[in-house]
């Protein structure tokens, strides 16, 4: 009897941990790739909409990024928590790197350069 007990304890943590690992590794790393595929966000090529609304938009969108104070870039896709862990010490990941980064520089300059072409006021 005790034998069967022990059995039964070494089945229910192993499914425990089975599941802990499909929870937080195979999960998180699927669900982007079915979201994508599956649920697509609309874009303004799927909808109707004048192009003086896009530039409007488009520009108002990259004004907001340009000043949060949150992240706007993607730096790595979802690959799990194993992945999460092992990477855990790389520099990319601190908050002060994906703040402070080129592609806000980048759309800094394009933003300076459209708001000169097109004499906008916010930026120049």
């Amino acid at each position: 009897m005790n034998k069967n007990k022990s059995l039964y304890v070494v089945l229910f943590l192993s499914l425990a941990l089975n599941g802990l690992v499909a929870w937080y590794d195979i999960l998180p790393t699927i669900w982007p790739k079915v979201q994508s595929r599956y649920f697509p966000d609309a874009t303004l090529s799927s909808i109707e909409v004048s192009e003086s609304e896009v530039e409007r938009k488009v520009y108002a969108a990259a004004e907001s990024m340009l000043f949060s104070l949150e992240p706007v870039t993607v730096w790595h896709e979802p690959r799990g928590f194993t992945d999460s862990i092992l990477k855990l010490r790389s520099i990319t990941t601190t908050a002060e790197f994906q703040l402070d980064n080129y592609p806000r520089a980048f759309l800094l300059k394009g933003l300076f350069d459209y708001s000169l072409t097109e004499k906008k006021t916010g930026l120049t």
